[in-house]
C-alpha cells in the first residue's frame, strides 16, 4: 500500500505534535500556577483555551489517515479516495502549522484550524463521520 505513506506520515506528525502540545500546556499550567508576570499568564491562559480546538483537530486528522488507509485497502479508485488522500495532505499541512506557531503567534494557529475545518475536502469527510 504504497500510497498510505502519506497516510502514515500524518500519524507521525500527530504524534509530535500531541508531545508538543503536551509540552506546551504543561509549561503554561506551570506558569498559571507559579503566577508570572501578566503577559505570561495571557499566554498561557490563550494556550489552555486552545485545547478543547487541538484535541479536535487532532481527532479529526487522525480520522482522515486511517480513512485513507481503509480506502486504499479496498483497492477501489474513486472519488472518496482522491478525496481522502487530499484530506491527508490537508491534515498534515494544518497539523504542521497548528504546531509549530502555538507558541509563538496562537491567532495563526487557529485560523490554520478554522481554514482546515472550512475546506472541501475536510468537510466531506467530516460528514462521514455522521
Amino acid at each position: 500500500l504504497a500510497q498510505c505513506r502519506a497516510a502514515c506520515a500524518l500519524i507521525n506528525d500527530l504524534a509530535l505534535a500531541l508531545s508538543q502540545m503536551s509540552d506546551t500546556l504543561a509549561d503554561a499550567m506551570a506558569t498559571l500556577s507559579k503566577g508570572g508576570d501578566r503577559r505570561q499568564c495571557k499566554k498561557a491562559t490563550r494556550i489552555c483555551s486552545v485545547t478543547p480546538l487541538a484535541v479536535q483537530l487532532y481527532k479529526v486528522a487522525a480520522y482522515a489517515a486511517l480513512f485513507q488507509i481503509e480506502t486504499e485497502k479496498s483497492g477501489v479508485q474513486n472519488e472518496s479516495s482522491t478525496d481522502a488522500m487530499k484530506a491527508v495532505e490537508r491534515s498534515r499541512m494544518c497539523i504542521s502549522t497548528f504546531a509549530t506557531m502555538l507558541n509563538t503567534n496562537i491567532d495563526r494557529s487557529v485560523k490554520a484550524a478554522a481554514d482546515y475545518a472550512s475546506s472541501k475536502t475536510v468537510m466531506s469527510l467530516i460528514k462521514t463521520l455522521q
